[in-house]
């Protein structure tokens, strides 16, 4: 499988949300090496009640006439497809945090989050391939609003932090590979990781 440039993954994935209406909070994977993974994977906000993650699945499948399936080893359900030839796959699996403690941000909606993820084209193509993952999500815990974590090949990550960190966290930090905080060309925040 050949890699995909990230904005293109970008557009599929803005695609995919702008189809499908008004959507509970969410995360945007986007995976642009050849891999295992499909490029673009969504996922509800871990927090949510369970029936809210599959209405999302559902409510994606209903918009792109994907069929949805219950998945075989968890509480869950799956659809995937292609958007301009992008493979993109949705999945619901609720667990012990889906309690339905949810505060949305009032500037965050499915709308919202697909406008963000066009509004980050230029800066993708300007990573060029130094990106291992972008994730676009909504934090629905504490209402913070839409954010964006990069993972970064540690061969660009310098020039990374010199273009975008605002704040440096020092190596190791743990297991998570932070390595700094900063702020998209959007105004969003960003976290930066390897």
């Amino acid at each position: 499988m050949n890699p995909r440039p990230l904005p293109h993954l970008l557009t599929a994935a803005a695609l995919v949300l702008e189809e499908a209406g008004q959507l509970p909070p969410l995360i945007v994977a986007m995976t642009p090496g050849a891999g295992l993974r499909p490029p673009v994977t969504l996922s509800p906000a871990t927090n949510l009640p369970a029936e809210e993650q599959h209405a999302l699945v559902h409510a994606i499948a209903r918009a792109h006439r994907w069929s949805a399936q219950p998945l075989s080893l968890a509480d869950g359900w799956s659809t995937k497809g292609a958007v301009g030839g992008i493979r993109v796959e949705v999945m619901s699996a609720p667990g012990p945090s889906a309690d339905g403690k949810v505060l949305r941000h009032p500037d965050a909606s499915t709308a919202a989050h697909a406008a963000l993820l066009r509004g980050l084209l230029d800066w993708a193509q300007a990573l060029g391939d130094g990106v291992r993952e972008l994730d676009v999500m909504e934090e629905a815990e504490g209402g913070a609003g839409l954010w964006a974590l990069v993972r970064v090949k540690e061969s660009v990550l310098e020039s990374v932090l010199a273009e975008h960190a605002v704040m440096r966290v020092p190596a190791p930090h743990g297991w998570s590979g932070y390595r700094a905080e900063g702020v998209l060309p959007t105004g969003h925040r960003l976290m930066i990781s390897i």
